[in-house]
């Protein structure tokens, strides 16, 4: 089964950040953009595990030192990856909250290796972040995309969650496996 960890945005903040990928698609046409259930800001994509691995990150995922208050996080201006030159992956960064967000990643990632080495073995720099659309062939410059003034508001994060993945041609399909409450 796939499966990845991540903290899911609040439905009012998938709709903003649905009228922005909106824009995205008319900016550029090409774009693959995510809809309004994929919006979240990954921890681990932990990809094909098996039933025990997953019952194991399962358990991991109520650990007391996870139980954490909610984050106040706010959206901030567009970025991609790679970094540099035609960007595969566009994506929006978060201002406020983005510390908090690395914080508890670091946390999961060492509660995570310490549980299983294997499990961790995707260490990389982390930047908290909700991917809003794939390009696979456009050549794409963002600097000329202009991003609404209404669009930088205050949400809570409040849930952490392991997720299912399931691929579709329609576009991946997220199942909770298991879900924490932040205080």
């Amino acid at each position: 089964m796939r499966v990845f960890a991540a903290l899911p945005v609040p439905p009012e903040t998938s709709i903003i950040l649905e009228k922005l990928t909106f824009d995205l698609k008319k900016y550029s046409p090409g774009l693959k953009v995510v809809g309004p259930q994929g919006f979240h800001i990954t921890l681990v994509f932990f990809g094909e595990l098996q039933e025990a691995r997953i019952e194991r990150v399962m358990g991991l995922i109520e650990s007391p030192a996870l139980n954490i208050a909610r984050i106040k996080a706010s959206l901030d201006g567009l970025g991609q990856f790679p970094k540099k030159g035609n960007p595969r992956v566009i994506y929006c960064a978060l201002r406020e909250g983005a510390l908090k967000i690395i914080k508890f990643y670091q946390t999961f990632y060492k509660l995570l290796k310490e549980l299983d080495k294997n499990l961790a073995r995707y260490e990389k720099d982390f930047i908290p972040h909700i991917t809003l659309a794939r390009n696979k062939r456009e050549r794409l410059d963002l600097e000329g995309f202009t991003i609404p003034s209404d669009y930088n508001k205050s949400f809570s994060i409040n849930r952490f969650v392991l997720y299912q993945s399931i691929l579709k041609v329609a576009g991946a399909e997220y199942r909770p496996l298991k879900s924490v409450i932040f205080t």
